[in-house]
C-alpha cells in the first residue's frame, strides 16, 4: 500500500490496510476491499504458477489465509520493487527482489514452526511500536520484560530477523513514508517527529532501507 487506505473483509473478519503495508495472499482466499474518501494508490504483484513451485523451494507452504507485515525487512523489498518498476531497469532486479522476498518469507515461516514466541516479546513489540520515536534502550525493554538484556537482543533477532536498533529504525523509515504520502511537511520536520536526530541522517536511513530518497519516495507516490 503506497498511500491512502483502505478496509478489507475477509472470511476471518476486516482489517485496515495503511500506507507501507504489504499483504500476502493465498491464491484461494475470498476478500473485498473499499478505499476511503480520499481514495488509495497500490502497488500488486501477481505471482504465476512457476513462482508456486520456486515458493516450495525455499520452504515456503502455501497458508490459509493472508498475511499482513509492516516495518519488516519484506517491506522494504516490496518498496525497492516499486522503485524498479517505475525504472528503467532490466527484469532480472525485479526478478531478484521477489526472490530475496520469498527466502525471508520461508526464514520467518520456518521459525515461526520451529521457535514459539516467548509472550514477552509481544509486550517488547508493542513498546517499540509505542515509542518508535524516542530514544530507546535495551536494558529498559528488558526490564519491563523481566529477561536479561542479552537474552532479549537474541530473542528478537531470532523471530524479527534484525537488532532492535533495525527494527526501530524501521518503524520510524514506516511512519515517515506515510508522512510523505499524506502531508506536504517538510522533511527535516518529518525527521524530526519521527526521531531521527537531523534531516542528513533521516535521508542516509531512507535510502538504506528503500533504496531511494524520501524525495524521490514522495514523487513515486504522489505524482
Amino acid at each position: 500500500m503506497l498511500r491512502g487506505s483502505y478496509t478489507e473483509k475477509l472470511d476471518r473478519g476486516s482489517r485496515s490496510v495503511l500506507p507501507t503495508s504489504l499483504v500476502f495472499y493465498s491464491r484461494h482466499e475470498p476478500h473485498s476491499e473499499a478505499f476511503g474518501p480520499q481514495g488509495g494508490r497500490a502497488f500488486n504483484v501477481e505471482l504465476g504458477g512457476q513462482w508456486m513451485t520456486r515458493m516450495r523451494d525455499f520452504g515456503l507452504r502455501e497458508q490459509d489465509g493472508s498475511q499482513e507485515m509492516r516495518g519488516s525487512r519484506l517491506n522494504w523489498h516490496a518498496t525497492r520493487l516499486y522503485g524498479w518498476f517505475l525504472s528503467t531497469g532490466n527484469g532480472l532486479g525485479a526478478e531478484e527482489l521477489v526472490v530475496e522476498m520469498l527466502a525471508e518469507m520461508g526464514s520467518i515461516q520456518a521459525t515461526g514452526k520451529e521457535r514459539r514466541a516467548p509472550s514477552w516479546l509481544s509486550r517488547v513489540r508493542d513498546q517499540l511500536h509505542a515509542g518508535y520515536e524516542r530514544a530507546i534502550r535495551i536494558t529498559d525493554l528488558a526490564h519491563e520484560a523481566g529477561v536479561h538484556p542479552v537474552h532479549l537482543a537474541r530473542v528478537f533477532r531470532v523471530h524479527h530477523g534484525c537488532t532492535v536498533g533495525k527494527y526501530v529504525q524501521g518503524l520510524r523509515i514506516e511512519h515517515a513514508c506515510g508522512a510523505l504520502s499524506e502531508s506536504d511537511a517538510s522533511l527535516s520536520s518529518i525527521a524530526l517527529e519521527t526521531g531521527f536526530s537531523d534531516q542528513a541522517h533521516f535521508t542516509h536511513r531512507f535510502k538504506e532501507l528503500t533504496g531511494m530518497s524520501p524525495g524521490v519516495y514522495r514523487k513515486l507516490v504522489t505524482n
